[in-house]
């Protein structure tokens, strides 16, 4: 999984976090979709089972059993977005405000684990409350956002790419990356998760 960890950029590109490489087009675009829609797509109905590493069908490695995972309780698109910004907001303030690399990892992969795992636990979340389907990235994402503190937009943008340069609208092609796959329209979205 590691070698599929990458960050997209303004341009539609990715680049790899092991070597570097940057990929251009459609597969790169269809990679990391196709990788979120599956690690959304895990989020089934499955019972706390550490011993097969994962809980609640979210993978351990991906933060599944982390005692400190987002949890979230709304009830509806709106409430679900509100608590995802919040906790989107204190968790990547926190990785801010640590060192570019802790233990073996840049800032760039810490922001991917945060992100990651927020989608799949409100992924989860979703289909439980069975309203999946009827959530939207363009109604869901400014909610979210509003949660955001007001330095979060700025300083977000001098780690993003590990001290790279990074434009507000790379900050917004993350932040859609990882919820776009709410979206009706989205490959596999519609579909409910195996369990």
């Amino acid at each position: 999984m590691t070698a599929l960890r990458g960050w997209f950029r303004s341009d539609g590109a990715v680049r790899t976090r092991r070597t570097g490489d940057v990929v251009h087009g459609p597969v790169a675009a269809a990679g990391g979709l196709a990788l979120a829609v599956l690690l959304v797509g895990c989020t089934g109905s499955q019972p706390s089972t550490p011993a097969t590493g994962e809980c609640d069908g979210i993978p351990a490695n991906a933060g599944g059993c982390s005692p400190d995972r987002p949890v979230f309780t709304g009830e509806t698109c709106a409430d679900l977005a509100i608590e995802r910004g919040k906790a989107i907001d204190t968790r990547l303030h926190a990785v801010i405000e640590q060192p570019k690399d802790v233990d073996g990892q840049a800032w760039s992969t810490r922001i991917s684990d945060v992100m990651v795992l927020a989608t799949m636990v409100i992924g989860r979340r979703m289909w439980d409350l069975g309203i999946a389907e009827e959530c939207d990235t363009p109604g869901f994402l400014p909610v979210a956002r509003e949660q955001f503190t007001d330095d979060l937009d700025t300083r977000i943008l001098t780690v993003l790419f590990d001290g790279s340069p990074a434009s507000p609208a790379d900050w917004d092609a993350e932040l859609y990356r990882y919820i776009g796959v709410i979206d009706d329209d989205s490959p596999g979205a519609s579909v409910p998760p195996a369990g």
